[in-house]
């Protein structure tokens, strides 16, 4: 790399404004050739996560997943290989028993939520049934981490319903 003497540099980055509260919040940046740059305070982003995704109600019983120990802040990875990619949030689940038959409807619920709420639009995120947690885990993942099986999967009205019912914000006791 050169280092160009005597001349005035050109500022590289340009902070775009925060989402939020700056002090915290993932702050996108853009460099003066229009690439995108993720300053992202990973914590932060790890605890936004878990909030979203903790209230969520179980399909069978009246408690939320956290209660129910199905999602949980240690099981939920967020990283960056560098400021020019987006963070990778991965988030592993596990279902009240092996042979959950909802187990699927609460994948997609994690999937729904967070694409709705999360505050970096542009994070990757894999959604995993803990392994050894469930008879079917390969299908339950691959059909929640591929886009076209989640939309075609939204597009059926009595899923969808399920799903707005399950996401929706509501107090536990």
């Amino acid at each position: 790399m050169e280092i160009n003497r005597g001349q005035p540099r050109k500022p590289l980055l340009k902070v775009i404004t925060p989402l939020k509260d700056l002090s915290i919040q993932p702050t996108l940046i853009e460099r003066d050739s229009g690439k995108k740059k993720f300053n992202l305070d990973l914590d932060y982003l790890k605890e936004e996560v878990y909030d979203i995704i903790r209230t969520i109600q179980d399909p069978e019983k009246p408690l939320s997943l956290e209660d129910l120990g199905v999602v949980q802040d240690d099981l939920i990875t967020v990283y960056q290989d560098s400021l020019d990619s987006p963070p990778t949030i991965t988030i592993i689940w596990v279902p009240t028993t092996p042979d959950c038959h909802l187990a699927t409807t609460i994948a997609l619920c994690l999937r729904t939520k967070l694409f709705r709420e999360l505050s970096c639009k542009d994070a990757k995120i894999d959604i995993l049934v803990q392994e050894g947690k469930h008879t079917i885990k390969d299908q339950i993942d691959k059909q929640v981490n591929d886009k076209e099986r989640v939309l075609a999967a939204m597009e059926n009205e009595a899923i969808r319903a399920a799903i707005e019912d399950l996401i929706k914000e509501r107090t536990f006791y």
